[in-house]
């Protein structure tokens, strides 16, 4: 029955594509939420399944069809991700000397402060996951902020288990790299001043 409807959709049937899209959408959602953010999560969607229409006739067995909506999630959402690192390139950074002037500003609490100051440092990790070539960022993002194990990462993302091992083995060695070039940097400024 559900073969006989990707084959339909597969063939051009709006209708029948829409019902496969009502069938999967819990989880292209579901899915969708362990690699962004809730509030991307619907945009995301929309993208993924304009994918799935344009590209359902590549699909040769509709029986693995579940299997291919599954990576093709994961590569739209790294796209989307991609796309979001490059908006926020584009946005004012403020340095931490200004973090502390604004906390000193709102309030003479050091809680303060510290929130800010971490926030800021979220944001430079999570840029520079962003900044990481291909799905680097993404794997690490769901081992380490998800804690999702390597089974489910190597189910979701379609990869073997020792391939997504090398790979967070290199995703961690790159990203270890800019943060330290980024701290050199940051200490060269302040010295400088």
């Amino acid at each position: 029955m559900n073969d006989d409807l990707i084959q339909q959709a597969k063939a051009g049937d709006q209708a029948a594509f829409a019902q496969v899209v009502h069938n999967y959408q819990g989880f292209v959602n579901s899915l969708s939420r362990c690699y962004l953010s809730p509030g991307e999560v619907k945009d995301a969607a929309q993208l993924i399944w304009l994918t799935v229409w344009q590209k359902l006739h590549q699909l040769e067995e509709p029986a693995k069809f579940p299997a291919w909506l599954k990576q093709l999630v994961f590569y739209r959402c790294l796209n989307f991700r991609k796309a979001r690192a490059a908006r926020q390139d584009k946005e004012t950074t403020l340095a931490p000397e200004t973090w502390s002037a604004l906390a000193d500003i709102i309030s003479d609490s050091q809680d303060v402060a510290a929130t800010l100051e971490q926030r800021e440092l979220r944001r430079i990790i999570s840029r520079e996951l962003d900044r990481l070539p291909g799905e680097y960022g993404l794997l690490l993002r769901l081992y380490y902020l998800k804690d999702l194990p390597y089974r489910a990462i190597s189910q979701a993302t379609g990869l073997p288990q020792s391939t997504l091992k090398w790979r967070l083995h290199q995703a961690r060695s790159l990203l270890r790299g800019r943060l330290a070039r980024l701290l050199q940097h940051e200490i060269s400024r302040r010295n400088d001043q």
